[in-house]
């Protein structure tokens, strides 16, 4: 516990400056993709399920933004600066390491979620329920993200590259997986891809709950 109090510390502080900026960038992504999708789909066409889809589906987004691309880019910065040699020499545990940076990536994420999905809602003019199993999917969701997003931060070969890829992913598994519209949907090379991809299953149990 003292070494989680510790790291927990180190990492909210990293966050204090820019938190407000990071969910609002976060935020901005999903909120925009709805408009757009508001603005091309005739109003008389959308149900109440598809329009609920939709709203999920970009729920979705903000985890694939914090886990993947921001945490690959935090990762890529501080392998370049050196700091894991600095917390290599002390006696912390990893697990309790990357236990602290799936909590932050959670804590970071959870309000463009609930943001996305607000918003969502008064768009399209439906009602979500949530219940306690999406609380779950979320975690499992952003540690899901965060992890790839960590591998990539360090197994790309320096920062600029950890960018291009990062922005690559994220862009192919929003828009080219079955986040926003069903699988059934896809090409059929994009529906095999699909099938390993974590996303797609973030994005079902999300409409499922």
């Amino acid at each position: 516990m003292k070494q989680f109090n510790l790291l927990m510390r180190i990492e909210l502080e990293s966050w204090r400056e820019s938190w407000v900026w990071s969910v609002v960038m976060i935020s901005f992504l999903p909120i925009i993709t709805l408009s757009f999708l508001s603005f091309i789909i005739p109003s008389n066409s959308v149900t109440d399920v598809y329009a609920q889809n939709l709203v999920s589906g970009a729920m979705v987004f903000p985890i694939i933004l914090m886990g993947i691309n921001t945490y690959a880019i935090n990762i890529s910065l501080s392998r370049a600066k050196g700091e894991f040699k600095y917390y290599a020499n002390l006696p912390i545990r990893k697990v309790i390491f990357l236990f602290t940076k799936l909590l932050s990536g959670f804590l970071m994420t959870l309000p463009s979620v609930f943001i996305t999905s607000f918003y969502g809602q008064w768009l399209f003019k439906v009602k979500l329920s949530f219940n306690i199993l999406a609380i779950l999917i979320l975690f499992l969701g952003i540690a899901t993200c965060v992890s790839l997003g960590v591998l990539i931060g360090f197994l790309s070969k320096n920062h600029e590259v950890t960018n291009i890829v990062s922005q690559a992913f994220m862009m192919f598994i929003s828009f080219l997986s079955p986040v926003m519209i069903s699988q059934n949907q896809l090409p059929f090379p994009l529906k095999v891809v699909s099938w390993f991809l974590p996303t797609t299953y973030i994005a079902d149990a999300f409409k499922r709950v």
